[in-house]
């Protein structure tokens, strides 16, 4: 081997090494360019989550109320049909009451 193809071999092999290294720069780039991209996009999806959080614990709060609403109201028309009966009840024994006693 001649000392010209040898530089040339040389000079050859070192434009190689400049390639590969702008190269690997370049891909290093792309590497931190996407992984800003994906630490984004988990915040995003994180905020998201978050919103849903606080959505659902708004809408478990109101279903919460409108159970206890509805509680009471079962609870109200319990007692008003419970005295209804009562006062129903009363009413009869106390007309069978006047009936028998004090019908002359």
């Amino acid at each position: 081997m001649t000392d010209q193809n040898f530089e040339e071999l040389k000079q050859l092999i070192l434009d190689l090494k400049e390639d590969l290294k702008e190269d690997i720069h370049n891909l290093d780039k792309k590497i931190l360019d996407l992984d800003k991209k994906v630490e984004v996009g988990f915040a995003e999806v994180k905020g998201e989550f978050k919103r849903v959080d606080v959505e659902l614990k708004r809408i478990e709060g109101k279903l919460d109320q409108k159970l206890d609403g509805y509680e009471k109201r079962l609870e109200n028309a319990e007692f008003v049909s419970r005295t209804t009966v009562t006062a129903i009840v009363i009413g009869f024994v106390g007309s069978l009451a006047k009936i028998i006693f004090f019908s002359t």
